[in-house]
């Protein structure tokens, strides 16, 4: 096994170097990072924006004047927010106040700021109407919760006068609400959508990844067939070693790339959520309450950091099957120019597996039958995901993540056996018959 990859290292160094030290690379990688670290910044600081920011910042409400248009005396509000527990409604002050609605604006006019409470009754009932002073600026939610607790201790007042005794008073100015929950359903959904757009997400990085460097490797690959250099570099190396080499140097130098892109983004969020916390002085961070909502879901599985690390090293190994399976086409051609002709060997099957795995995910509702994560290319698409949003245990992960990397040795291997044969090719153009003899050679 020495001899069959003897000078893998100095293959796989020189062309890891060539890519990353370009400039091209250097660019791409820091530009590309700098724009997702900060779209994710500005987005955390939109997330943790407190909804109280956004809302009316008007005065609260401390002084109400309250006039009486009906045959009922004027309650002690005070009293009944006391009974009822009301802290910031018995914090008011109500002033009684002689005469009619119209009566008792003439006197407040001067003042200019101001909220009277007028006490009527029409053919419906007792009404309770709040007229705003000129220079009033009061917040809104203030004045809702001061009308409701006015109408609602206005009418315990009438059961007052019917002799009811304080307790039972109490219990009529106990605020009676409703609503609708289905709290286990709408968890259960919450978590199906979780996985649904985990796999999604990783199936379409998984996807576009292969598609950026799919056909680098490919010519990378073909790039010496046809120059005399080539006999020189086997004496050195051996085409097991070349090709090997040149695959995973670049799927090393796209992995380093995305691994930057992956950090860029956790900056991003981090420290958008902690600027967010201090700018906005809140204590709650947007990012732990996720992760215990997360945590809650999935407490019967294997959701937790070493499944999240499981998962990425599944997504990176899915990412560098699909790219060894590119440079496989790369082994097919005679010469650099025929590497585009060669996409289909690893496009075609990537384009059904993602094809498969999208209308799989639609069709079981993220829930995929455990073989498709046991197949290496479709494996590649699902099992990132499912470790990460705990569709599948860490054991069937880590059993699909070992599968993955024995079909990318064999397929490293199928790569330089059809490489090495291509070299001493006579034809232009080899056959399914000659790339089969190449494989199966000794």
């Amino acid at each position: 096994m020495n001899n069959m990859f003897r000078g893998f290292t100095s293959v796989f160094g020189f062309n890891f170097r060539n890519h990353t030290q370009s400039s091209k690379y250097r660019v791409v990688t820091v530009a590309f990072a700098l724009f997702l670290m900060l779209g994710f910044f500005i987005m955390m600081m939109f997330i943790g924006k407190p909804d109280e920011l956004d809302e009316d910042t008007g005065n609260m409400v401390t002084k109400v004047y309250v006039c009486n248009e009906n045959d009922m005396n004027i309650p002690s509000y005070e009293k009944f927010a006391e009974m009822a527990g009301d802290e910031e409604t018995a914090a008011i002050e109500f002033e009684k106040m002689d005469g009619t609605a119209k009566e008792c604006v003439d006197k407040l006019t001067k003042d200019g700021d101001y909220i009277l409470a007028v006490q009527t009754k029409n053919e419906d009932g007792y009404m309770i109407q709040l007229i705003l002073g000129p220079l009033s600026d009061y917040n809104d939610e203030s004045l809702n919760h001061l009308g409701m607790s006015m109408a609602n201790y206005y009418r315990g007042y009438l059961y007052q006068m019917t002799g009811l005794d304080e307790d039972t008073l109490l219990q009529v100015l106990l605020p009676v609400g409703s609503f609708v929950s289905e709290f286990e359903e709408e968890e259960d959904d919450g978590k199906e959508i979780f996985r649904i757009i985990c796999a999604f997400a990783i199936v379409m990085v998984v996807y576009f990844i292969v598609m950026i460097y799919g056909m680098q490797v490919c010519s990378d690959v073909s790039l010496e067939k046809t120059s005399k250099l080539t006999e020189q570099l086997l004496i050195s190396v051996t085409p097991y070693a070349l090709v090997s080499g040149k695959i995973m140097a670049v799927i090393a130098s796209s992995m380093v790339q995305f691994i930057i892109w992956v950090c860029a983004i956790i900056i991003g969020l981090f420290g958008g959520d902690r600027i967010a916390m201090s700018l906005y002085e809140v204590d709650s961070s947007i990012l732990s309450s996720a992760w215990g909502v997360l945590k809650g879901w999935f407490a019967e599985s294997d959701f937790g950091i070493p499944a999240i690390i499981l998962g990425v090293i599944a997504c990176l190994i899915g990412m560098a099957l699909f790219l060894i399976l590119s440079g496989v086409g790369g082994s097919c051609v005679a010469k650099p120019e025929e590497a585009a002709n060669m996409q289909g060997i690893y496009m075609i099957p990537m384009m059904i597996c993602y094809f498969v795995v999208i209308f799989g995910l639609v069709k079981y509702e993220g829930f995929m039958p455990l073989a498709y994560y046991l197949i290496p290319f479709t494996g590649a698409f699902l099992t990132p995901g499912a470790l990460i949003s705990g569709g599948i245990s860490i054991a069937m992960g880590i059993l699909s993540i070992i599968i993955s990397i024995v079909c990318c040795i064999v397929l490293m291997i199928i790569a330089a056996k059809i490489y090495k044969g291509m070299l001493f090719f006579n034809s232009t153009k080899a056959k399914p018959k000659d790339i089969l003899q190449f494989i199966f050679s000794k």
